[in-house]
């Protein structure tokens, strides 16, 4: 076991972008190993041995470990990698993930030194449930560019569905659970818009040794995710719910991210931290 590194899949059309990064992270301090991961040979031979002229990178590979390596084809090879990975303490990120910084910091950071995870908040201000009174008491609304009942951020039916989910993994409502989702577990429906999203899985912090159980979790919600991903949007919500169904604590970056120029940049000391690309 290896105490720190880096794990990342790469697609082909982000493999310009992972190494500029690789670029960056090397330039600035960051030596850790880099784990890529791919499902067969996804990396074109000229972006790999430009990879490999930098030192500790490691290419990995998900037919390594299973026949069925199609099923983890999408979202869900994050959390394969996550499972099988060589480290102690794992930094994952998504290929197109842009840092301004050396991200190594946080694993000084006493909020993960506590929890053993750092995740980072979502447009938790943008994607938003609005459930309207007449859809509710089932009368049917007037259907405008505005307003669609069919749209997942308006559908009663969806509403139920996911509350059902979550409440299928978590029946009783952990003391840590988060606040802006505490709608989950509240008889009556949201009286204003409550946050459809709460964690960005782009970049995922976490200890192995403090959390050996949460990943499982997690692997297993993401193995599952024919079903899983019916009810929340790909992998970003597996992390924290494979945490609590582990029954241990987590910790979230306390500055909201912000759109800027289209793209999801995240901050810290109100300075640009890493962005999706």
């Amino acid at each position: 076991m290896i105490e720190k590194g880096i794990i990342v899949a790469c697609p082909q059309k982000y493999e310009k972008i992972l190494l500029n990064n690789i670029k960056f992270l090397r330039n600035n301090g960051c030596n850790l190993p880099i784990e890529i991961w791919e499902i067969g040979n996804e990396i074109s031979t000229n972006i790999r041995n430009k990879i490999k002229i930098f030192s500790n990178i490691y290419f990995r590979n998900v037919k390594t470990y299973t026949k069925n390596y199609n099923h983890w084809k999408g979202f869900q090879i994050k959390a394969f990698m996550l499972y099988h990975n060589r480290f102690q303490h794992i930094l994952l990120m998504d290929a197109d993930v842009i840092f301004y910084k050396n991200p190594e910091f946080i694993f000084n950071n006493a909020n993960y030194i506590r929890t053993g995870t750092y995740f980072f908040h979502d447009l938790i201000y943008t994607w938003r449930f609005e459930l309207r009174k007449d859809h509710i008491l089932g009368r049917i609304p007037i259907i405008n560019k505005i307003y669609n009942p069919q749209d997942k951020f308006h559908s009663i039916k969806f509403f139920n569905q996911r509350k059902k989910f979550i409440k299928s993994l978590l029946p009783n409502k952990p003391k840590n659970f988060p606040k802006l989702w505490n709608y989950i577990y509240d008889q009556e429906y949201p009286k204003h818009s409550v946050t459809e999203t709460l964690q960005e899985s782009g970049v995922v912090f976490m200890n192995r040794k403090k959390h050996e159980k949460s990943i499982e979790y997690i692997y297993n919600l993401n193995k599952d995710h024919n079903n899983t991903y019916k009810y929340v949007w790909g992998d970003k919500e597996t992390f924290w719910l494979g945490v609590l169904l582990a029954n241990n604590d987590y910790y979230f970056h306390k500055e909201i991210p912000k759109m800027i120029n289209g793209k999801v940049t995240h901050f810290d000391n109100n300075s640009e931290f890493w962005r999706q690309k």
